[in-house]
């Protein structure tokens, strides 16, 4: 018991293989067999935590990124069917336009734009 309050109270610096050398010398086969035991469970224990805390982290940061990428497309959209109507053509409705990566919406916007300031000129 005596290696345990040890152990618990000047755990922080020591390394992973120190411990299990403490525990192999201090402990008796079947003892030793026992806390490497509930070492790995509480590292398992850990590893499935922080796995949580960075799925968490990465939903947040996917939200936030849609978020940014949704309002981009929707200015984007907005501008195409502008230009549409300023053009006279028959302006693409919203949810068709959405259907489209936010790569390919750039693209269109500079096309439409291209067409704009050569009427314009």
């Amino acid at each position: 018991m005596a290696v345990f309050k040890y152990l618990f109270n000047s755990i922080e610096g020591v390394l992973a293989e120190d411990l299990k050398n403490i525990v192999e010398h201090s402990l008796s086969k079947k003892e030793g067999g026992l806390v490497m035991t509930l070492a790995e469970k509480l590292r398992m224990e850990g590893r499935e935590e922080g796995e949580i805390i960075g799925i968490e982290k990465g939903e947040i940061i996917g939200i936030e990124k849609g978020e940014i990428i949704g309002i981009e497309k929707g200015e984007v959209i907005g501008r195409i069917q502008l230009y549409h109507e300023i053009l006279g053509e028959i302006v693409p409705s919203k949810e068709k336009l959405s259907l489209n990566s936010i790569e390919i919406l750039r693209d269109m916007l500079k096309e439409i734009e291209k067409r704009w300031m050569n009427v314009a000129s």
